[in-house]
């Protein structure tokens, strides 16, 4: 268990400066790809860390949804 931690803990990490050198690059796609970097790790924080992966069909489907619903909703803002 520990080792699955640390590989989540790494692929966080991996993800957080992947979105940190795409925030300085000035490309039209870098906040779209951000926005999707950010709801995986939400997600591995959720199912990781909170718990979610133990907890009810309910749980894991409201957090999904959630979070995929922030982003659908986030993306249509940026469009415009």
């Amino acid at each position: 268990m520990k080792k699955r931690l640390f590989y989540v803990w790494l692929i966080l990490m991996i993800l957080t400066i992947i979105s940190g050198i795409l925030a300085v690059i000035e490309w039209r796609w870098a906040a779209y790809i951000i926005l999707f970097l950010a709801t995986l790790k939400f997600n591995l924080v959720a199912f990781e860390f909170m718990g979610v992966r133990q907890a009810y069909i309910f749980w894991k489907i409201f957090v999904m949804t959630f979070s995929g619903l922030f982003m659908l909703i986030y993306f249509i803002l940026l469009v415009r």
